[in-house]
């Protein structure tokens, strides 16, 4: 079928190319912006205290990506959280401490400053693993430190440059996935699951003497590191990590 139309003599061509493309253009005496200067003026309106992010789209190969996220302003939460999706950011630094629950399935946890929290947190498999992103909206390195216990069946990614340190008696089942950064644990931990580093920094640390952190399978992809750190327990008794599966080290172990 062939549509034919006849437009009025005062639509340009360059309108109607504009209309067809959703191209926005200033006002008439008003200059037009670079690309460059668009995508500047686009990642400056981030703010501590903004319900978003806006962030370099190179990981998705897109110029920019806004992201929804759950912003703690004070660091003092009052009620329950549950994540399923999106990011919760932590732009106060300090401690979290509230009497509630965190329920984490899907999305982002991130940080604008260090943190902590001794909240215990439970991680669900019902929207995939969740994300520590353990660096700021610019990418430059921040350290989340969470002594609450992790439990439930979902698991966790580990980004960012900064170290994301659990010193719990973590229960989770899920897998873990380091892809950046420092992720440190101890045997204290009882999931058991599988553990992935690709290309960053696995520390353990022995919680006790005759303790092992269990793991169903464990791949050292090509860069990474695992460092186990004996504590003042002197030559274990038992492995400190305890592998059940596969075993898959294509990279260095440093024991101190």
């Amino acid at each position: 079928m062939l549509l034919c139309a006849s437009l009025p003599a005062s639509v340009s061509s360059v309108k109607l190319f504009d209309w067809l493309t959703g191209t926005k253009r200033p006002a008439a005496g008003v200059p037009a912006k670079t690309p460059a200067e668009v995508r500047a003026d686009l990642l400056a309106v981030n703010r501590a205290t903004a319900p978003f992010v806006v962030r370099d789209g190179a990981p998705e190969n897109v110029d920019v990506v806004a992201e929804w996220r759950i912003v703690d302003v004070g660091g003092s939460l009052g009620s329950s959280i549950i994540l399923a999706g999106g990011m919760f950011l932590s732009t106060s630094g300090g401690t979290l401490n509230n009497n509630g629950t965190i329920t984490l399935s899907g999305g982002v946890v991130g940080a604008s400053a260090n943190w902590s929290s001794a909240l215990p947190m439970t991680l669900t498999n019902d929207n995939g693993n969740i994300t520590f992103q353990a660096a700021d909206a610019g990418n430059y390195a921040r350290n989340i430190t969470l002594s609450g216990a992790l439990s439930g069946m979902g698991g966790l990614t580990k980004t960012g440059g900064g170290i994301l340190t659990l010193s719990a008696a973590n229960t989770y089942t899920g897998g873990t996935t380091i892809n950046a950064g420092t992720l440190s644990l101890t045997t204290a931990s009882s999931g058991a699951g599988t553990f992935t580093d690709n290309g960053a920094v696995l520390n353990v640390q022995l919680a006790g003497a005759g303790t092992s952190l269990n793991m169903s399978a464990l791949t050292l992809n090509a860069g990474s590191t695992l460092n186990l750190d004996l504590n003042s327990f002197g030559n274990p008794t038992v492995p400190v990590i305890n592998v059940s599966g596969a075993l898959i080290p294509a990279s260095p172990v440093l024991i101190s």
